[in-house]
């Protein structure tokens, strides 16, 4: 090969890398809606400029240059606007609170539970009172010259409710005359208290003669219970003897018995 052949090869591959230069910026604004024009500016320039190799002339031929392709007015190029990249936002550090100390919670002291309350002091029971003893009959006397000198319950007696019981009795009379009375009679005594009145002698103006008085008689009684009998008399008017309002005197001792 010439070197004027080589020449020419040379150009012509130069001439192709611009075009191929230009092709790709022409590519480039489509792609992207436009360049910048300065870079169309250096791409025309160097469209232009772009030397062309000289060859060395043989000394048959004068040395030619290949032509260089003209630079074609490109549009201007439009500027893209690339977006830029926003940076992150940063995160504001917070202020991140100091630990702060907590107090240990103070001990409380643990409520003892209340001992169980001592139980009252025990009240003094009250001591019984021993039944008081029914006071004791009126001691036998001798009145205006008159003593019991005898009084006794008979072996008849049926000693029930409501059936007879029979006592006899002798009163002596030492007054040597006749001694007036209200009521005779035996007096029935429970718990200590006189309840009933039994009148044997008495009521018509009678008299205790001067030699005495022997005489029996009976009685009832309605209601159960422990009871005495004993020998009195009233000196009072009968009436108020008999109903309780008189002044007895007692003759004899008492005697106890029971109804069932």
């Amino acid at each position: 090969m010439s070197k004027t052949v080589s020449n020419v090869l040379v150009g012509l591959f130069a001439a192709l890398i611009v075009l191929l230069a230009v092709v790709a910026v022409v590519i480039a604004r489509d792609t992207f809606g436009g360049g910048d024009e300065a870079t169309a500016e250096a791409v025309a320039e160097a469209a232009s400029a772009t030397p062309v190799a000289e060859t060395e002339s043989e000394p048959t031929a004068a040395p030619t240059a290949s032509p260089a392709g003209t630079a074609t007015d490109l549009p201007a190029p439009e500027v893209l606007e690339f977006p830029t990249n926003t940076p992150a936002p940063t995160e504001v550090p917070t202020d991140t609170p100091v630990p702060t100390d907590t107090p240990e919670p103070t001990a409380t002291a643990t409520p003892i539970p209340p001992t169980q309350p001592p139980p009252p002091p025990a009240q003094p029971t009250a001591t019984p009172v021993p039944p008081t003893q029914p006071p004791p009959p009126p001691a036998p006397s001798n009145v205006n010259g008159l003593t019991g000198t005898h009084f006794a319950l008979q072996p008849r007696s049926v000693f029930a409710v409501n059936q007879q019981i029979w006592f006899e009795f002798t009163v002596s009379n030492s007054s040597g005359a006749p001694v007036p009375f209200g009521s005779l009679g035996a007096m029935v005594r429970r718990d200590g208290n006189d309840v009933q009145f039994k009148n044997s002698w008495g009521g018509n103006n009678d008299a205790i003669p001067a030699n005495g008085l022997s005489a029996d008689d009976n009685l009832t009684i309605g209601t159960p219970g422990n009871y005495t009998i004993r020998l009195v008399i009233c000196f009072d008017d009968h009436n108020t003897c008999v109903n309780g309002g008189g002044t007895f005197h007692t003759l004899s001792q008492e005697i106890p018995f029971s109804i069932p």
